[in-house]
């Protein structure tokens, strides 16, 4: 007796059954793997627009509980603040040079004419080769 499957038309019906099958299966897979796709990739997106949104909360906090900071990344006007300083200094133009290059570096004068060199850290900490203080 032959076999039911040795009849070549069999074969053939139960490889494409199989085949439809399978395909079947594969497109379900990837309806499931673009839904997964979709849904990582949106969950990402909100992730990264709170995460932007808490940077600029924690950004606005900075800038307004701390006043200096903000003003460090305005440039003063050197000049202006360096001729004042040195106005009643016995050398002016020597004075107006380190002045300003103080300023430059730390974008900060200390007020008044002479002293309150607390009033700026970084003003106070340059110092020469020599070790005295660079700026006046």
């Amino acid at each position: 007796m032959d076999s039911i499957f040795s009849h070549p038309t069999i074969v053939c019906v139960t490889y494409l059954s199989n085949l439809l099958s399978l395909s079947c299966h594969l497109r379900k897979l990837s309806r499931q793997a673009m839904a997964s796709t979709r849904t990582t990739t949106l969950v990402l997106f909100i992730i990264c627009l709170i995460f932007i949104q808490e940077l600029e909360i924690h950004g606005l906090e900075i800038h307004g509980e701390n006043q200096d900071m903000a003003a460090a990344h305005q440039h003063i006007d050197c000049g202006g603040k360096c001729g004042y300083r040195c106005s009643k200094a016995g050398r002016p133009k020597i004075c107006m040079r380190a002045c300003k290059t103080c300023c430059q570096r730390c974008n900060c004068v200390p007020p008044g004419t002479a002293g309150n060199q607390n009033a700026c850290a970084c003003y106070a900490s340059l110092t020469t080769h020599g070790g005295k203080l660079k700026c006046p």
